[in-house]
């Protein structure tokens, strides 16, 4: 099959590339120049070890990658849409360039004919001059693809199921473990049969278990997933505030709580966010207002780097703060609402001049050095347990960091006893 990805990000370009290796041939679509001219050189415009190896594979072969959206409406016959979707003003969800892309994939075919009102559908996925499947990846609220698939006939006079194929397939792996692509099962939401079949038939060459359900609940799953972790996280973070109340330590408290319980597995506490977390649960309550457990749950999860400042100012004022980690998560180098970067902004905002490192983030005012970050150091706050400070030596930061230096960390990446611990008392 003859296939259109829509958006080179952390979702579209591993696809893309597992696509191509998988007997599709694809044509990638992506706007940012810049993208295209890393893609085009054979490079990765972000950190995926998973996927280069499939980029050398397939660039040139099985693989193209092009800004015009028109160019890859007249050549394939299934389009991926992965393009994001942001929160907009007043924290509703911006939808918009998703129903542009769907409008502009059949404006497009109007290069070659376009989709033919009352041409009945095939089985077996779309064909070559056949109607065509456009398959939203991206992340949206519940009832956008129905409501998608409504304009789409009115606009163009056409009926869905027969003149195009419209499928809601999301993304649920981790970023930077799209190797996940090869072993989460892939939901197929759908309201018609020759829909599904389409959806199916691109994604049956991952080897992966297809999982059929409705358009509404392929689009509440997606959001089920991320809402349920995002409060898993938060419940574990408020554990850690009532047991610093209490003068306990959460990780012991979390350590009896899970282990041989079957019922247990309570995560461990730290900074939750990033651009999935951050805002799913959002989408949820797009038409149900009543959603204070997950507006509970982001309240507690987006104020940690609040809460560790004052933990810290209880026992002293502030002398030298550093923080470390600026990505959202460990080893990536993606900073969109990363909770570090705004603890950073936090401290400036207070008046102190904050040093900060990331081995993974090259941009937003991070030092390369870790020693020379740490050399020094009064405050350390560790919002991003990456395996290079997992790697550092109790040691070493005790001989680098200034006398009496506090450690603000909820991972406890260095073995400590608890979130907050002096180097020398």
């Amino acid at each position: 099959m003859k296939v259109s990805v829509i958006g080179c990000g952390r979702v579209g370009l591993p696809l893309a590339l597992l696509l191509a290796a998988r007997g599709h041939e694809v044509v990638a679509v992506e706007v940012d120049a810049r993208v295209r001219d890393a893609v085009s050189r054979g490079r990765m415009p972000f950190t995926d070890p998973f996927s280069e190896p499939y980029l050398a594979e397939t660039l040139g072969r099985t693989f193209s990658i092009t800004g015009d959206l028109a160019v890859a409406a007249r050549q394939c016959q299934a389009f991926v849409v992965c393009i994001g979707t942001p929160l907009g003003p007043g924290l509703l969800p911006d939808l918009s360039a998703v129903a542009g892309v769907a409008e502009g994939v059949l404006e497009g075919l109007s290069g070659k004919g376009g989709p033919v009102p009352g041409r009945p559908a095939t089985s077996g996925g779309p064909e070559p001059g056949g109607p065509p499947a456009i398959i939203i990846r991206s992340t949206v609220v519940p009832g956008m693809t129905d409501g998608l698939i409504r304009s789409l006939e009115r606009r163009f006079g056409l009926k869905a199921g027969r003149d195009f194929f419209v499928a809601f397939c999301p993304e649920r792996t981790l970023e930077g473990r799209s190797d996940e692509l090869l072993e989460l099962p892939q939901i197929i939401g759908a309201r018609d049969e020759a829909s599904r079949d389409a959806a199916r038939c691109l994604f049956e060459p991952l080897g992966v278990e297809l999982v059929d359900t409705g358009l509404v609940e392929a689009e509440m799953a997606k959001l089920a997933c991320n809402a349920y972790r995002y409060i898993a996280f938060a419940l574990s973070n408020e554990l850690m505030m009532i047991a610093q109340s209490h003068g306990a330590r959460v990780h012991e408290v979390l350590k009896a709580a899970n282990q041989g319980y079957k019922r247990g597995g309570i995560p461990s506490p730290g900074y939750a966010s990033g651009p999935c977390l951050f805002k799913d649960g959002l989408f949820l309550g797009t038409r149900f207002p009543a959603v204070d457990l997950l507006l509970a749950g982001w309240k507690i999860n987006e104020t940690l780097p609040e809460y560790f400042i004052a933990l810290v100012e209880r026992i002293r004022p502030l002398v030298r703060p550093v923080v470390l980690g600026l990505a959202f998560k460990a080893d990536c180098d993606d900073t969109r609402n990363s909770l570090g970067l705004k603890l950073a902004r936090l401290l400036e905002a207070r008046g102190h001049e904050v040093a900060a490192h990331d081995p993974h983030v090259t941009r937003a005012g991070a030092v390369s050095d870790l020693r020379s970050v740490l050399s020094g150091a009064r405050e350390i706050f560790v919002t991003v347990p990456h395996r290079q400070y997992r790697e550092t030596q109790w040691t070493e930061l005790t001989r680098l960091a200034g006398r009496d230096c506090i450690v603000a960390d909820p991972w406890l990446v260095w073995g400590q006893d608890d979130v907050v611990t002096r180097l020398v008392d």
